[in-house]
């Protein structure tokens, strides 16, 4: 699977996402054709399988760093700028992976695997609960889903509008996810 992963990979730096079929991956990594099936049904699967190998690559710098930063906030702030910088020097694969998932979601399959972030996030958020820092009424995994969709939110925007910062978005949506959406009046002095 790695190896198909690596060619198909390379492929997509050297040609272009668009202009690589399966077939040229199967051919370039010397697998017949249905065993490229077996494992990825498709471009965007194998696509996703990069970067998902990628991330993870960082994870254990990235839960050190989380495990050092003393507040939630701190913590997601990291968690998102890492993010951020990744997905900015992916950006042209994201449409795809994007579309990908959306279909993945559409069938159902993706409430099965949940993403290394979203791991992350349903850790973060169990940290802050344990610490008294994050209300516990809710359950690390729907708060965790809660901000996942608003991340997403957040892709979708970057992906579509005009050439946005992904790390400022984040931050904004992060704001509005810490904060709430209603503005908050000072309070008068006695």
């Amino acid at each position: 699977m790695r190896h198909i992963a690596t060619v198909a990979w390379e492929l997509f730096e050297t040609m272009g996402f668009e202009q690589i079929s399966m077939e040229t991956i199967a051919t370039q990594a010397d697998v017949a054709k249905a065993t490229l099936y077996k494992y990825f049904d498709s471009k965007e699967a194998l696509l996703e399988f990069q970067l998902r190998h990628s991330m993870g690559e960082q994870r254990e710098h990235i839960q050190t760093e989380l495990l050092q930063r003393p507040t939630l906030r701190s913590r997601l702030d990291f968690l998102f700028q890492v993010e951020a910088e990744f997905l900015e020097s992916k950006k042209n694969y994201m449409k795809p992976l994007l579309h990908h998932r959306l279909r993945q979601f559409q069938n159902h399959q993706s409430s099965r695997d949940k993403s290394q972030f979203f791991q992350a996030l349903v850790i973060i958020f169990q940290m802050a609960q344990q610490t008294g820092e994050l209300r516990r009424d809710l359950s690390a995994e729907s708060m965790a889903n809660y901000l996942n969709f608003l991340r997403s939110a957040d892709l979708f925007d970057w992906l579509s509008g005009p050439q946005e910062d992904l790390r400022q978005l984040h931050h904004r949506m992060l704001d509005l996810f810490m904060e709430g959406a209603c503005f908050q009046k000072p309070e008068a002095n006695s």
